[in-house]
Formats: C-alpha cells, sequence, structure tokens
C-alpha cells in the first residue's frame, strides 16, 4: 500500500509520518442512520479546524492549519475525499457507500509474490465488468474496501477519520464534544444545522483552521452546544471538570478565529 502512495507522489508519505485521531460512532437506529451520517460529515470541517494540530510535516512549518489532512485531500481524492454529498441531510449512506467503492481504482491486487500493482485505472466496476482475467472475490472486494480512507467511512458503525491526534491527555476532547454532539436526534439535528453552511471546506479548514471566519463561527456553535451536554454524559466529577476547560479553551480560541 506504502508502495502504491508513493507511485502518486510526496504525499503518500503520510502512511508512515502522520498522527490521527479517530473516533467511533454509533450509526443509530434504521431510521437514524442518514441524520447521524450527514451530520458526522457536516460537523468535519469545523472540528478539524477547531482541533487542528498537525502544522509541521518531516519536521518543517508546512502553513497548513492540518498538514496531516492537507497530506490525506493530496493522496488520492477517488479514495480519500468524503463520501457524503454535502448539502443533502437525507442521502441514503448504503447507496451511496456502494457508488463510492465501485468507482474507486484498485490500489492493489492480492497476488502470492511480492507484486501487488494494479493497473492503472481500473475500478472495482471495472473488475466486475470483466476488466481483469478472473472476477473478483468477496475477499478482494473487503481488501479493496479496506484501501478506502474518506474522512468519514462506514463500517457497520462511523469511523471518523478527521481529527488531528491532540497533545496529552486532550485527546479525550474531541471525543467528549462528539459524544455530546451525537448524544440524541435533537443534539444531531443542532449540529448539522449549526455546520451545513460549512460542510463542503475540508481544504479550507485544512489550510487555515479558525482563521476562517465562517469555520471559525460553526466551530464556535458546535463547542457551544456540546458544552451545554456534557453534564448528560455523566462524566466523574474531575474529568468532566478537565474537559470543561479543555473545551473552553477551544472555544476561545475558536470566537478570536470568528471575530
Amino acid at each position: 500500500m506504502r508502495g502504491a502512495f508513493d507511485r502518486r507522489g510526496p504525499a503518500g508519505d503520510m502512511m508512515y509520518s502522520t498522527a490521527g485521531l479517530q473516533i467511533c460512532l454509533d450509526a443509530g437506529e434504521p431510521d437514524q442512520v442518514a441524520a447521524r451520517w450527514a451530520a458526522a460529515h457536516a460537523v468535519g470541517p469545523p472540528l478539524l479546524a477547531a482541533f487542528a494540530s498537525a502544522t509541521r510535516h518531516a519536521g518543517r512549518r508546512t502553513g497548513w492549519a492540518s498538514a496531516r489532512m492537507a497530506a490525506w485531500l493530496a493522496i488520492d481524492p477517488a479514495r480519500t475525499r468524503p463520501v457524503w454529498t454535502a448539502g443533502n441531510a437525507h442521502e441514503d449512506p448504503t447507496d451511496t457507500w456502494i457508488r463510492y467503492v465501485l468507482a474507486a481504482p484498485l490500489l492493489c491486487l492480492r497476488r502470492h509474490g511480492p507484486d501487488w500493482a494494479a493497473p492503472p485505472g481500473v475500478t472495482f466496476a471495472d473488475w466486475l465488468d470483466g476488466a481483469l482475467p478472473h472476477p473478483p472475490t468477496t475477499e478482494d472486494l473487503d481488501y479493496h474496501v479496506s484501501t478506502l480512507f474518506p474522512p468519514v467511512r462506514p463500517r457497520g458503525y462511523l469511523e471518523l477519520r478527521y481529527l488531528d491526534a491532540q497533545p496529552g491527555g486532550d485527546w479525550r476532547l474531541p471525543l467528549a464534544v462528539l459524544t455530546a454532539l451525537f448524544a440524541d436526534a435533537g443534539t444531531v439535528r443542532a449540529a448539522y444545522t449549526i455546520a451545513a453552511p460549512v460542510a463542503h471546506r475540508w481544504s479550507a479548514a485544512a489550510r487555515h483552521g479558525l482563521a476562517d471566519a465562517a469555520l471559525g463561527a460553526a466551530a464556535t456553535g458546535l463547542l457551544d452546544l456540546a458544552m451545554s451536554g456534557l453534564p448528560r454524559l455523566g462524566l466523574p466529577a474531575d474529568t468532566h471538570d478537565d474537559i470543561a476547560r479543555g473545551v473552553r479553551r477551544r472555544l476561545a480560541a475558536a470566537e478570536r478565529g470568528y471575530r
């Protein structure tokens, strides 16, 4: 996989030089999945901006708030762009994911021996249509899906891949924020409403972070909403207080960006 990415250019070094924080959320009951799917994507750009920490790459300043997300966006858009269509709150996640999987080019072909290179430009849909000498197996499909890295990846749950790693114990802050935002259908709707206007601004979030006024305003709204929901999480008092202080720091930073 690293070799395949390296052939596409320097962004491939994200395989061994970046660190992210993955948070997994319940996809919800069948009648909740579409709303949670849309909200998980929509809050991505403002929360990426609020928790951007990867300003350096290989020890050098990059000019990006999140050099990690910059690398992911550049490496291969056919397998790293968002799956969800921004603005479509009622999108069917299953149909959209199937189309995404079929349209993605093969990264590798599992073979005996060291050469797993795939023919350039051949998608999984092409393979199903007979583009290769042998038809794909379910194991081939499983492997192909494992080579897709969108910001939100469905795996029976929602795997959020868009956050930078956080220093020290601050990894708890985005975890608590997202748990509060997705605590119930009401907060999911409210979070989506706040974030929807900037839901497409992944590149701006990675480059500018909270210096982008629109992203700063959305991040402020989301962090305010999360703060109001923290008491309902039932955290131990000391943990609650530590997280509340940390979120308030991020909220102050978001408000500075907004102003």
